[in-house]
């Protein structure tokens, strides 16, 4: 019987958490189909799609009457449909293939370091310190979590090294750095 002896504290005041994983070329993949999902749940740009594709049928009808505006509605639909498949499984693939191949990052282990003041994070390039404050939010699927520094920037933490204890603590630091919302006054 193999016993196994885990060292990490409880989540709480004083929780620090010492990770050390390799960004493979798979979490960068996971990474870009996280954002590119949560990028096309935003209203904005959802609405700014509906208009584009709106714009494209309207010009369709009044370039060649119906048979334009039919064959627009075609290309219109097979875009909609075809252009976020190829996006997730064509161009985010090959864009995490060269990130791998051309940054020196990804071929050395990071060491990761959870704790009240700060997370640190320390590759082969150097050692970079991130108060909570810092932090957007935090994504996460099943196999990763990225610590959203702005749109497309963030922290990948790959879901494998990541116990529930660490994700409730990387919440509560979260959590904790942020402003109280002004309660309201008395009209």
């Amino acid at each position: 019987m193999l016993e196994t002896n885990t060292s990490r504290p409880a989540p709480g005041a004083g929780h620090r958490t010492e990770l050390v994983y390799e960004v493979l070329k798979a979490d960068l993949v996971e990474a870009g189909r996280t954002t590119f999902r949560a990028q096309m749940r935003r209203p904005r740009l959802r609405l700014f799609l509906i208009g584009c594709a709106a714009m494209m049928v309207v010009f369709g009808f009044a370039q060649n009457d119906v048979v334009g505006f039919v064959s627009w509605v075609i290309i219109v639909c097979l875009v909609a449909l075809l252009l976020p498949h190829a996006i997730t499984r064509v161009l985010i693939p090959w864009q995490a293939g060269m990130t791998v191949r051309r940054d020196e990052r990804f071929r050395h282990p990071w060491r990761a370091v959870i704790a009240p003041e700060a997370f640190t994070i320390a590759t082969s390039q150097g050692e970079t310190r991130y108060l909570w404050s810092a932090f957007t939010s935090r994504l996460s699927s099943p196999d990763m979590t990225l610590l959203m520094l702005g749109t497309r920037v963030f922290v990948p933490i790959p879901g494998r090294v990541l116990s529930p204890d660490d994700l409730a603590a990387i919440d509560a630091h979260m959590a904790a750095s942020r402003p109280a919302p002004a309660a309201a006054s008395p009209a």
